[in-house]
């Protein structure tokens, strides 16, 4: 994992061996590694440093990649504080989170009847035709693929789901935006 090599790094040029006092794992990538890797994480992170008697480890789940051996692997590894933030219990969110994260991931993504009733799909269509006549994407049926071309503009392709960013776009463009 490249992050414990910057923390090997970071260990190398510290004078002394550091003493974790909390350890947080917040949102983002930590939330969908597996449990081995979390595993591989805490105690390549660990193995280089000790622990201060009053430590506290919480963490930042996200409930679509949480599952019952990724929460007992992070108990056995010392963490006892767990958080979840209220926005991941919206069903909006959750469908609009799984789309980006599909995207960013894997450069493709499909969506059900439930969802496009749930959601304005036939608007998010609309803003990717011109993304799909530029060859950056393509959807066949209720998929869409990121092309090769179009991993460079990947957030791009996202934004098209985000609702949330087009509900607080300005009447006019202030200032700057993707390219």
């Amino acid at each position: 994992m490249r992050v414990l090599k910057v923390w090997d790094l970071y260990c190398d040029f510290l004078p002394s061996k550091p003493i974790i006092r909390e350890l947080h794992l917040g949102g983002g990538t930590p939330t969908f590694f597996s449990a081995k890797n979390l595993e591989l994480l805490i105690y390549g992170i660990l193995k280089r440093s000790g622990i201060n008697s009053h430590s506290e480890f919480s963490f930042e789940a996200h409930p679509s990649s949480t599952t019952k051996e990724k929460l007992e692997t992070l108990f056995n590894l010392g963490f006892k504080r767990l958080s979840l933030g209220v926005q991941d219990f919206n069903k909006e969110d959750q469908i609009i989170r799984k789309h980006i994260l599909n995207l960013m991931c894997h450069f493709e993504t499909e969506w059900y009847d439930t969802e496009s009733q749930l959601m304005h799909f036939d608007d998010i269509l609309e803003k990717l035709s011109e993304l799909e006549n530029d060859g950056l994407c393509y959807t066949e049926g209720n998929k869409l693929f990121v092309t090769q071309q179009g991993q460079k503009f990947v957030r791009n392709i996202c934004m098209a789901f985000d609702l949330k960013l087009q509900r607080k776009q300005p009447d006019q463009q202030l200032f700057s935006s993707t390219i």
